[in-house]
């Protein structure tokens, strides 16, 4: 499921989680190309095919640290602490800025994907205005290629 530009709901209308999962996406588009299905719905699940992650990697790792966060999971990104290291407020403090920097990338995540599944739907020939079923779309990836 990628996600569309709905409002979303106050946190008493959210559905409940699907069963097995930790939020409620069953497959979402690479978030680098657009062009790659990935399967998703755990906090494990990393957002980037075979191809785009090892970039993303290659990218965070010459930046010295996780500016595009590779999955939703704080460990994944490299932001996280044993409780032994949280022993002074500037290792508190530390750990809070890698949260907040990790929120803010996956923020701009988001809108990249956005703009870059928006480019291919306008390449591949379909309507951006319109709604474009997933089938059609990896359809037409796949003719392209």
């Amino acid at each position: 499921m990628q996600r569309c530009g709905c409002p979303v709901p106050a946190a008493d209308q959210w559905p409940r989680t699907w069963k097995g999962y930790d939020h409620n996406t069953y497959a979402e588009l690479c978030r680098c190309c657009g062009l790659v299905l990935l399967p998703s719905g755990t906090k494990w699940s990393v957002w980037f095919c075979d191809d785009c992650k090892p970039l993303v990697i290659a990218f965070n790792r010459a930046l010295g640290r996780c500016v595009v966060p590779i999955g939703r999971h704080s460990i994944m990104n490299g932001v996280g602490a044993r409780g032994a290291d949280l022993v002074s407020n500037a290792a508190i403090e530390q750990i809070a800025d890698g949260v907040q920097s990790m929120i803010a990338g996956i923020e701009a995540l988001e809108v990249f994907a956005g703009l870059v599944t928006m480019r291919n739907v306008t390449t591949l020939g379909f309507d951006a205005a319109s709604d474009v079923p997933l089938k059609a779309y990896l359809r037409a990836v796949e003719r392209s290629e």
